[in-house]
């Protein structure tokens, strides 16, 4: 039994047939909002109506009318219920009621517009009331709750663990989810082979590893599973496991403690969220790391260690039957990898890239948040460059202020001799540093785009989501400028070009380099394609 089977995730649902679309973030209420232009529509209807009949009783009392200086109609918007029109029966009744006192002053063609507007009033309502009742009984037919929470299924029965796809399958969106496998196809590798036979990067021993685990999982099942050991990366509730890069950089070292102690590797984290509603295993050609659910018991009865000595300690051991790991040192436990290299090996930062593509695919719905933000940025993945300005404070005097001034300018002109001339994307730790990156990059007429995402001082993140975007747009830069933060160390590693990067310090100081004239960079050009 493949490991695979046992958490379902946004990827199983490819190939079902569901009335539903991936929403973008910023789309989530659209069925409330299309159910309320329908109560619209039937409100308008019924008002139009009333407002007939009143010019029709108006005409009739001209010497009445005559004699007022105003009238108001008014309407109390607490008397019409938000997506929940009146009967068609309350509508005829109150209509008739209106019409009684002006019929005799009604002529035959009023009155057979007035018909006209009540039946076409009638009607919209009818139909809303009707489409109402349907969901009603639709939704009190399927609806599952566990904890309090109600639970979202495919057509296939299976249950929906993406927030986004089930809030779109419970809002009723049609759509065939074939479309959808299609968007997800994995075309980078070919079913049936393995995402590290071709990397020149990642080591022999590695790559032994990966097949070996692959052999392994494929047949774990509930009955089998204490045949093997385990080494967990784990991040469970009430733990304080560190920002997305503590918690990912040390996969290397990690690979290496597994490797060598014949272990199956595994992440599983809990807090905020499970890493699967981001990243999950290839849908061909990785590594599943997902933890079966029948090993969970025995994953939350282990201790965790932080010590990389004790965790070389206790993998080592045969009746150790789980090793629960949440390293958080800002060395990401590479120097451990690195002293046990053999010749002609590369380092961890340099295998960091090839192995987390065997190990991840960005979820659907990170994948459409990091492709909708670059198109409203206007930028293309590896047409630019990218900072991250990791600067916790605000400025609450003069003197902060040029600090940050201070610090922003000096990332920014490390920036400009990756990429002369842009376009910029800053990932800012702050609104203050956003602000002043853009300021900066007006000041030498080039595009900046800057945006408050991440903290790297968190050690409880709230929302893992903008982390992971912002790592993802770093990843698609072509260059990279960093700091001590470890987002972006994180986008470079992932980065289109390794060797297209800075690490920006005070006392590495930077100067701002402009991009070349045009005839001077067509020359360059011209040269370089002879």
């Amino acid at each position: 039994m493949s490991m695979r089977n046992r958490t379902p995730t946004a990827p199983s649902l490819v190939g079902s047939k569901v009335r539903s679309p991936i929403a973008r973030t910023n789309s989530r209420d659209k069925a409330f909002h299309a159910n309320g232009k329908n109560a619209k529509t039937a409100v308008i209807a019924v008002g139009l109506a009333l407002l007939g009949l009143l010019a029709v009783a108006l005409m009739g009392s001209g010497s009445k009318a005559s004699t007022d200086t105003s009238s108001t109609v008014t309407m109390n918007p607490n008397s019409v219920r938000r997506l929940q029109p009146p009967s068609p029966q309350q509508q005829e009744s109150s209509t008739s009621t209106s019409t009684s006192t002006s019929s005799g002053s009604t002529s035959t063609i009023e009155k057979q517009m007035q018909e006209q507007l009540k039946q076409e009033a009638r009607k919209a309502a009818q139909e809303h009331h009707d489409r109402d009742q349907a969901n009603v009984v639709n939704i009190n037919k399927n609806a599952e709750f566990k904890d309090g929470k109600l639970i979202v299924r495919d057509a296939d029965g299976d249950i929906v663990e993406d927030d986004m796809l089930a809030k779109d399958i419970a809002a009723g969106r049609d759509v065939d989810l074939h479309q959808r496998k299609e968007e997800e196809e994995e075309t980078d590798v070919a079913v049936g082979e393995n995402r590290w036979k071709n990397s020149n990067k990642i080591p022999q021993w590695l790559k032994e590893y990966f097949e070996w685990h692959v052999q392994v999982t494929a047949q774990l099942n509930k009955d089998n599973w204490r045949e093997q050991r385990y080494l967990v990366m784990t991040c469970l509730g009430g733990e304080v496991c560190g920002n997305v890069a503590h918690r990912l950089r040390p996969i290397m070292a990690m690979l290496r403690v597994a490797a060598d102690s014949k272990r199956v590797f595994c992440i599983h984290w809990d807090l905020p969220d499970r890493l699967e509603k981001y990243l999950h295993p290839p849908q061909h050609g990785g590594i599943d790391w997902i933890v079966p659910e029948f090993i969970m018991w025995k994953i939350r009865k282990s201790a965790h260690q932080t010590d990389i000595n004790i965790i070389e300690q206790q993998a080592s051991q045969d009746d150790r039957r789980v090793v629960n790991v949440m390293y958080n040192d800002d060395t990401f436990a590479e120097p451990y990898y690195n002293d046990r290299r053999k010749e002609g090996e590369k380092a961890a930062s340099e295998v960091f890239k090839d192995t987390w593509n065997v190990l991840f695919k960005p979820s659907f719905m990170l994948t459409e948040r990091v492709t909708e933000s670059l198109r409203l940025m206007g930028l293309g993945a590896g047409e630019y460059a990218a900072a991250h300005i990791d600067y916790d404070q605000v400025p609450q005097n003069d003197a902060e202020q040029e600090e940050l001034r201070l610090k922003v300018e000096h990332a920014m002109n490390c920036l400009s001799k990756l990429r002369p001339g842009g376009p910029y994307f800053v990932a800012a730790q702050t609104y203050p540093i956003a602000r002043e990156a853009i300021v900066y990059g007006n000041h030498h007429n080039v595009v900046v785009h800057s945006k408050q995402i991440a903290h790297d001082t968190s050690t409880v993140p709230t929302d893992l989501f903008t982390s992971f975007v912002e790592i993802m747009l770093m990843a698609n830069a072509r260059c990279v400028a960093f700091n001590r933060g470890g987002y972006g160390q994180l986008g470079y590693l992932l980065g289109y070009n390794y060797n297209c990067r800075v690490k920006y310090s005070v006392e590495k100081e930077c100067q701002w380099v402009d991009p070349p004239p045009a005839t001077e960079e067509r020359e360059k050009v011209v040269k370089d394609e002879k």
